[in-house]
């Protein structure tokens, strides 16, 4: 599968110390097509959570945080999601930037499918809500 990277804001950790802090986190969602099924894959989560490797240990990357594909969207959204928004309501900007190749899920991370609600919901809708709620309350 694809990968989807983000990054966001600063961490309540680095605030204190008046830097920004950017983070890396991979999302690899399922093989869709017939071809992808067919494939290898590319890279492998390895149980830590934070580290990819391609399958012959050749090559691997630390990051900050990588879901592999049965994470749910509300797995990536605690952990990438809430903290951003905590950050903005705290007062602090706010980034959550995704790249990769089309069709590697960076809409589907960040928007859900067309008609998403509750569980399949993405990243901005749950964050304007999680924000208008807080702001409200």
């Amino acid at each position: 599968g694809s990968d989807v990277s983000m990054t966001y804001g600063p961490s309540a950790t680095m605030r204190d110390e008046k830097e920004s802090h950017v983070r890396v986190v991979a999302r690899f969602r399922p093989p869709i097509t017939t071809d992808e099924r067919r494939d290898a894959p590319a890279f492998c989560l390895l149980q830590d959570g934070r580290r990819i490797s391609t399958p012959d240990h050749r090559f691997s990357f630390e990051l900050d945080r990588a879901f592999g594909e049965h994470a749910s969207q509300d797995d990536v959204y605690q952990d990438v999601g809430v903290p951003s928004v905590m950050d903005v309501l705290q007062g602090y900007n706010s980034t959550i930037f995704t790249y990769g190749h089309t069709g590697s899920g960076k809409t589907y991370c960040l928007f859900g499918p067309s008609s998403a609600t509750g569980q399949l919901t993405g990243i901005a809708p749950r964050a304007a809500r999680q924000g208008f709620e807080d702001i409200a309350a």
